[in-house]
């Protein structure tokens, strides 16, 4: 039987976003029989080491990634997107979350509402290395070809295969 996996998970440390403490989120997982637990707070990895843990307790896969707000060059906000770092590679994912949720808290990052964001034209250099890209990025409904999908689907152009067309040239191999 195929088991559905949340990868996109907010808990208690995202205030307004999640209720539950990641401790909680993994018993849940493990009493439903789940293999993998993924935990995504939004704008940091605030409750990440408590998952990791009780993950490993459990005998579940940890799953650790961050939900965090995109912005244009302008400032203009660009929706949500979640990157999930890539394990078993020394680091090297973890390092590249916290580089991005670094970066999306820089003054010279944030939104013209002055939230935390990360700017897309910087996104390439943040997130692909030398030794190629060790997040994926998930593009959902909050995301800006989400957006684009609800306009199409509203009877405009077809800008979610423009903006879908982006992601994969910016970030081949990284977008789900």
């Amino acid at each position: 039987m195929a088991t559905f996996v949340h990868l996109q998970t907010a808990s208690a440390f995202s205030a307004h976003y999640g209720t539950a403490r990641p401790e909680h989120l993994v018993a849940a997982a493990a009493e439903f029989g789940a293999p993998i637990a993924a935990l995504t707070d939004r704008d940091g990895l605030y409750g990440a080491v408590r998952h990791i843990r009780t993950c490993l307790a459990a005998g579940i896969t940890p799953v650790v990634g961050v939900d965090l707000a995109l912005a244009e060059r302008d400032g203009t906000p660009a929706g949500r997107i979640v990157l999930l770092a890539h394990g078993r590679n020394g680091g090297a994912g973890w390092a590249t979350v916290a580089r991005a949720i670094t970066q999306a808290h820089s003054p010279r990052s944030r939104t013209s509402k002055n939230q935390p964001a990360l700017r897309r034209d910087r996104l390439a250099h943040l997130l692909r290395g030398p030794d190629g890209t060790h997040v994926t990025v998930l593009l959902g409904p909050d995301s800006d070809v989400g957006h684009a999908v609800a306009r199409d689907n509203a009877g405009g152009a077809s800008s979610a295969s423009t903006a879908l067309d982006w992601w994969m040239r910016t970030l081949p191999g990284a977008i789900t």
